[in-house]
């Protein structure tokens, strides 16, 4: 499965973006994406993909054992920050979930596609989507 990772700008999550921000998904799926994961939701379908937003992604209470895909969208606000998400989302796909995408805003960077402990995928900053190849189902 192709997995993609949108990590737009934060003017192209609003109103005023949007059709940059499908833009982006549309890109993804002539790439060859099966899944597209956007800060607001899927394009595609991920069975039992849990999604975490903010200071959720966290807390250990609404990190659910068991599940195969975790999406982190922490809002990181530094660059400093979103590696040590990303080395906290290596750790997740290691004991929790196979496979974490983590979300950030492409002023910061740090969107990434993480399988098994293994980073298949890192965004930058000015980077817009990252797309990776991943096993299904989610080991």
């Amino acid at each position: 499965m192709r997995v993609a990772v949108i990590q737009p700008a934060q003017s192209e999550v609003s109103a005023s973006g949007h059709a940059a921000f499908h833009h982006l998904i549309a890109e993804s799926h002539a790439a060859g994406a099966d899944v597209v994961f956007t800060p607001t939701g899927e394009v595609g379908v991920c069975e039992g993909a849990v999604r975490l937003y903010g200071d959720a992604c966290f807390d250990p209470v609404r990190i659910p054992s068991g599940a195969r895909t975790l999406v982190l969208v922490p809002d990181a606000e530094s660059e400093l920050q979103s590696e040590a998400v990303i080395e906290y989302a290596i750790g997740l796909s290691e004991s929790v979930a196979g496979l974490v995408a983590v979300i950030e805003p492409s002023e910061v960077g740090g969107s990434a596609i993480v399988l098994l402990g293994e980073v298949l995928a890192e965004a930058g900053a000015g980077d817009r989507a990252i797309v990776a190849d991943v096993p299904y189902p989610v080991p």
